[in-house]
């Protein structure tokens, strides 16, 4: 459960087994201190200055507070409300079967979407499913937390966003900045493209809450979230940079994206190569999710496509026992944890 290797010319030690991880991280900050290396990690992922990286650390119950609000009422039936309406409406485009990228969808695009015909002349669609099915996941949910603008005016976000996860570990690495990491080039790369963006959006809501014009493209600031605007108060409060707020947004990205877009492309790869847990899971939420076909009346030379009738959310939550286990399964076998302490006594 525990072994140590010399790295750096410090020793580094891990623990692998669960129930001395949870004594390690429940030991008071003066026994296990997370705070320099949070701070370094903030500076070195997000591109914070040294300076700010520590006001951002020294301030985190500050930005924790309005991050508190997605587990209490009203905020997260809000979310939640947003995120089903966006499925709604979205949806039946997952996948449009255009040919030509201009009438693909974002996401479709994204993932390299490409039209063919078999054999028998019948039509396919030949995509990456783990990047489509994560761009689409990314696209839905930011809207309820970011708004529509930020969504619409940057839809090729979850291009560079990508790289930059995938060589995260790279960029927080003690390893010397001459060192040639591929990885760690293209995160460095994809990171500068998204803090452009999340530095205009920053911009933009600085004026709204000025009550100034944020400018044509910003010009539904009203539904971004009360999360995302407390935060920004926050950052107005401490008087941080507008490159620190680019930097802690991007930072909440990170943390809403990295695992659990990816986590949804392997639940359902699951599910859907196991035929029976397919059907079972199927019959399960059956009563929780309707859909139907519009009634046409423009014949065979019009395809209106199916909508959602019904959708419990509550229902698929507490009602659906196997599809839980199919989450929690997912979880088990995809995701993995880790946190780093500097060690200030002898345990």
């Amino acid at each position: 459960g525990i072994f140590s290797f010399r790295l750096f010319g410090k020793t580094h030690v891990f623990l692998h087994n669960p129930d001395l991880s949870i004594s390690l991280l429940h030991k008071p900050s003066s026994a296990a201190d997370a705070g320099l290396w949070r701070a370094d990690m903030i500076r070195k992922a997000f591109g914070f200055t040294r300076a700010d990286a520590e006001l951002y650390h020294k301030s985190r119950s500050e930005f924790a507070k309005p991050l508190s609000m997605l587990a209490t009422e009203p905020t997260l039936s809000n979310i939640m409300d947003k995120t089903v309406s966006e499925v709604r409406a979205h949806v039946s485009d997952f996948v449009t079967f255009n040919s030509s990228p201009a009438d693909q969808m974002d996401w479709e695009v994204l993932a390299g979407a490409e039209v063919g015909e078999d054999s028998k002349g019948e039509s396919f669609v030949e995509v990456d499913l783990s990047k489509i099915v994560a761009n689409f996941i990314g696209r839905t949910k930011n809207t309820a937390l970011f708004g529509t603008d930020f969504v619409e005016n940057f839809p090729d976000i979850w291009g560079p966003f990508e790289p930059f996860d995938a060589g995260f570990k790279e960029l927080i690495s003690q390893v010397p900045s001459w060192i040639p990491l591929r990885a760690r080039q293209r995160a460095i790369e994809a990171r500068r493209k998204i803090l452009t963006y999340t530095r205009e959006f920053n911009e933009a809501m600085d004026k709204y809450l000025d009550g100034e014009d944020p400018g044509m493209r910003w010009q539904d600031m009203d539904n971004v979230s009360e999360i995302m605007k407390e935060r920004a108060k926050v950052y107005r409060k401490l008087k941080m940079s507008m490159e620190t707020r680019a930097g802690g947004d991007l930072g909440i990205l990170w943390a809403t994206n990295a695992n659990t877009n990816t986590l949804t492309f392997w639940m359902l790869f699951e599910i859907c190569r196991d035929r029976v847990i397919l059907e079972q899971i199927r019959e399960e939420i059956a009563p929780y999710i309707q859909i139907v076909e519009e009634e046409n009346q423009f014949g065979s030379a019009v395809w209106l496509p199916p909508k959602i009738k019904v959708l419990d959310m509550q229902g698929l939550i507490t009602k659906c026992p196997l599809l839980k286990a199919a989450y929690i399964e997912t979880l088990r076998l995809y995701t993995s944890t880790w946190s780093v302490r500097l060690i200030q006594e002898d345990m």
